[in-house]
């Protein structure tokens, strides 16, 4: 199955090149449906065909197949890159053919590197697949490059890429000095430094604190669909190797206690970013950052259980991450896709230049509602049924004779509470802006709706966000093969299973009451009037809530967090004919940390500028003088 699977992926490439998209896209569909099923196999039957390929010295033996965690992300990779490609193949339509097959042909290498990195065991294989990785996504990001923000993002983005595969490789470098094998069955027991190295190089590409500053800079850049793929997909590629790191590390309860205080610090500075955002695609780019936070909650509180022997919230825990997971990957491309209609239809992502979308775009919007509160958390959607798992497994800290599990326990479902509540809030006014009231702007107002080809895959994953809202005993069962092989089990009681049947029989009841009473208002209204407008003759959109007086209430409150730059152009007449207003917000990690360290390698980098001279007679001197110096050196230093 899986070498079939990795045959057809390979054969798309050659699609791609020759132009034939259609074809491109089946042969990665059918290609992503041999692997999902590999994966289903290896995680319910145990059935996983192991390679082995002998490499020369010192590389040693490499083992290549499924294990049940790496057959899980392998699902979500092979569904979310066949959601990426079905959306990609309308999306695209409208831009020339210009490009076209370097895009998919990257596209191809980007959807096969993120399934070798699941399926690969050995380290340095793993890496060259991570590379592979990077580059193919750098390249699809590139595929508006006459833009030179385009440009700029791209390079910013592969810059970090770069910066987490040092790490990688420094990690698996010590890792091999202290066991002498590449291979991560090898890897146990790993020291604080190697483990340091590798869970950092990680931690980048997921996009955790300080470490996220890239993700609303690359993605906004990159096509919907990309921006899809990436979010959803290539990140959990981050939250896979973080998972692998923990089973072959001996960390300390200490050292999980600072993991969940750095992901709460990522969700809360990701969803404030979120609120104070103008830009579509950034908001729903720091939303990941948010989410990112969210899993590593998971994490953390999984193994803190695992640490003091309390297998229950070990158990909620690991399924809660591995569900946010899942269920990350099918609303945040949603999401994503969205936002590509609406560009497409209005040629901008600014909130602010929005508005009344919901009436020239029906379908668009009634799907970007059903992502809103999935993200946000909302009952019966898939993001609550997720995040209850990991409350779950926070709030059985509780009554335990452990100060420390205690005080961490409330701390942390308290912030979390606070950031879900803060997600809602950042999501009614992404919602209410671009799609309720009155247009802004003739963009707006101009606009219509996309083709079938662009509503159908954002359909599918908004139908499976709200149907996998609604089980919650079925994910104790499913997940279980997953938590064994992780070193976790804990009994599903009978009332655990029975309460999670009650919370589903309620969501689907109401679900159903909902259904039936849309159906009836669509029957019984016959006649639609404008909105009432509280007895203005003549509404204006400037009698609007704009993005930034919208969450002016808790500007006090998110402002030492953000920095917010204010810009305003009007005519110094004693009656000004124009007056603009811009609100822009400035991530402080790149301000502060980013900025300076830039500036830095570039005052260091000039300093050796002098050297370019544009003669080639000082360039041949400059040889001469090596030359002459290795002469010297092999005179009077080797023996």
């Amino acid at each position: 199955m899986t070498i079939t699977g990795f045959v057809l992926l390979t054969l798309a490439l050659v699609f791609a090149l020759t132009k034939q998209t259609k074809l491109f896209v089946v042969s990665v569909l059918t290609g992503s449906v041999f692997l999902i099923v590999a994966a289903v196999q290896t995680i319910f039957f145990n059935e996983s065909v192991i390679w082995l390929m002998t490499l020369p010295q010192p590389w040693g033996t490499a083992e290549m197949g499924y294990t049940p965690l790496s057959a899980f992300f392998a699902i979500i990779i092979g569904f979310g890159s066949s959601m990426s490609v079905l959306y990609g193949s309308g999306y695209l339509k409208k831009y020339s053919r210009e490009g076209l097959s370097s895009h998919l042909f990257f596209l191809g290498l980007l959807i096969i590197s993120m399934n070798l990195t699941v399926y690969l065991r050995h380290s340095m294989l793993f890496f060259l697949a991570w590379e592979m990785m990077s580059l193919s996504s750098f390249m699809c990001i590139l595929f508006e490059h006459k833009l030179s923000e385009t440009r700029k993002s791209a390079i910013y983005y592969f810059s970090f890429m770069q910066v987490s595969a040092f790490f990688l490789l420094i990690g698996f470098g010590l890792a091999y000095k202290q066991t002498g094998s590449f291979d991560f069955g090898a890897f146990q027991d790993l020291g604080y430094l190697p483990a340091l190295f590798i869970g950092i190089g990680f931690a980048i590409k997921t996009g955790f604190f300080p470490f996220y500053s890239w993700l609303p800079i690359a993605y906004p850049a990159a096509p919907s669909h990309v921006s899809g793929l990436m979010s959803g997909v290539m990140m959990k590629t981050g939250i896979y190797g973080i998972l692998l790191l923990m089973a072959m590390t001996n960390i300390s309860l200490t050292a999980m206690y600072v993991i969940a205080g750095i992901s709460l610090l990522t969700a809360f500075l990701g969803v404030i970013h979120a609120l104070a955002e103008s830009d579509v695609k950034k908001v729903i780019a720091y939303s990941s950052i948010e989410n990112a936070g969210i899993i590593g909650l998971g994490i953390a509180f999984a193994h803190i259980g695992l640490l003091t022997e309390h297998t229950v919230m070990a158990g909620l825990s690991m399924v809660g991450l591995l569900l946010h997971s899942l269920n990350h990957s099918l609303f945040k491309p949603l999401l994503f896709f969205l936002s590509g209609n609406i560009s497409q239809q209005t040629h901008t992502r600014e909130i602010d230049q929005l508005g009344g979308l919901q009436k020239r775009m029906p379908s668009t919007g009634t799907l970007f509602l059903i992502g809103s509160l999935a993200i946000s958390g909302m009952p019966m959607f898939n993001g609550f049924i997720s995040e209850l798992f990991i409350y779950l497994g926070m709030l059985d800290g509780l009554n335990r004779n452990n100060f420390n599990l205690n005080i961490g326990s409330i701390l942390c479902a308290a912030g979390l509470t606070f950031v879900g509540a803060l997600a809602l809030f950042a999501f009614v006014r992404l919602y209410g802006l671009v799609f309720l009231g009155e247009p802004r702007s003739d963009k707006a107002r101009n606009a219509v709706e996309v083709s079938k080809s662009m509503i159908t895959t954002p359909g599918i994953l908004a139908g499976l966000c709200f149907l996998l809202g609604l089980p919650g005993s079925i994910y104790l069962n499913f997940f279980n093969h997953i938590l064994q092989y992780q070193g976790f089990w804990f009994e599903i009681t009978p009332a655990l299973t029975k309460a999670f049947n009650l919370v589903s029989l309620v969501f689907l009841i109401i679900g159903i009451l909902i259904l039936i009473m849309l159906i009836l208002r669509r029957r019984i209204v016959k006649e639609v009037h404008p909105t009432w407008g509280c007895g203005y003759e003549k509404p204006s959109s400037r009698m609007q809530y704009t993005g930034n007086s919208m969450i002016h209430p808790l500007a006090y409150f998110i402002k030492p967090f953000i920095k917010k730059q204010d810009v305003m152009n009007y005519d110094k007449a004693l009656f000004p004919e124009s007056f603009t207003f811009e609100a822009k917000v400035h991530d402080f990690i790149h301000e502060t940390l980013i900025t300076p360290v830039k500036k830095a390698v570039l005052a260091f980098l000039n300093l050796f500028a002098g050297i370019q001279k544009g003669n080639t007679q000082v360039y041949i001197s400059y040889g001469l003088v090596f030359l002459l110096i290795v002469l010297t050196w092999a005179i009077l230093v080797v023996k």
